[in-house]
């Protein structure tokens, strides 16, 4: 690749996407490409474009300072525990399934999975909260709010359906243990459209911290996984599908939190 052709791709990079890129002479027998790059620059594209803006000498300082607005003093503990929630929250749905379509589990065992779930979402909500805080994505915070409104709801949930089942199928004369049973359906309801929406949450705040996480793949990944188990969840007659996702969601969420860098690891390798 002769030096024209090399600086009318560089010149064509920079008029297309406002970018000026010296790595693409980065071939040898260029050590001052930075140089050669920076003239031919500035005559064919200064009249376009600000090159002050695109300097190839300040790119770098540019991209450290760009990739990465801490809310607050990044800590690696927030993805620990949110890695800790997924853990909890994954086996706990797993275990519903399970209980629900081969073992049977009585009232007992499905109030103590029921009770991991909503304790785990609100454990694994810490870590969304960590993305807030080290990477600066805001829908890592509404994404911390809501585990806290699922957590609540499932725990409502299951509150009303121990009241339901202990007075509605003795067929209460007064009534009673009716009314419990549209309770316990009105908040199965509800509980089963705020996970949608948490696990939405949370999928979009993988989805946009993933450049920031040094595996953006595994990061797209898991957010598009969510936001599909969110969707089937909050749809409530998909929601047993939409759960099978979730369970599946957690496991590649706890690789993303424990895998993912926080600021200062990031910024010392670029």
């Amino acid at each position: 690749m002769n030096q024209r052709f090399c600086f009318r791709i560089s010149t064509y990079c920079a008029r297309t996407y406002r970018i000026a890129t010296p790595l693409i002479c980065t071939h040898k027998g260029s050590p001052d490409y930075k140089t050669r790059f920076t003239e031919s620059f500035k005559t064919n594209v200064s009249s376009n474009w600000n090159t002050k803006s695109c300097n190839p000498d300040k790119m770098e300082k540019n991209i450290v300072k760009r990739a990465h607005t801490p809310s607050g003093t990044p800590s690696r503990s927030l993805f620990i525990l949110g890695g800790v929630g997924a853990i909890i929250s994954g086996v706990a749905v797993l275990f519903i399934l399970l209980g629900y379509t081969y073992f049977r589990f009585g009232y007992s065992e499905t109030t103590l999975g029921v009770i991991a779930l909503g304790a785990g979402l609100i454990i694994a909500g810490m870590g969304y909260m960590g993305i807030k805080r080290n990477y600066g994505v805001g829908t890592g915070t509404a994404g911390f709010v809501f585990s806290i409104v699922a957590g609540v709801s499932v725990f409502v949930n299951i509150a009303s359906f121990r009241f339901a089942s202990r007075y509605y199928w003795y067929r209460s004369p007064s009534g009673y243990g009716t009314q419990w049973f549209l309770v316990f359906l009105i908040s199965t309801v509800i509980a089963l459209i705020t996970l949608g929406v948490m696990q939405i949450l949370w999928g979009i705040a993988h989805v946009k911290s993933r450049d920031y996480t040094g595996n953006s793949g595994l990061a797209m990944a898991t957010g598009r996984m969510l936001i599909l188990s969110g969707a089937l969840t909050a749809s409530v007659i998909m929601a047993f599908a939409g759960m099978t996702f979730f369970f599946i969601s957690e496991i590649l969420a706890l690789q993303v939190f424990l895998k993912s860098k926080i600021p200062q690891q990031t910024t010392q390798k670029v």
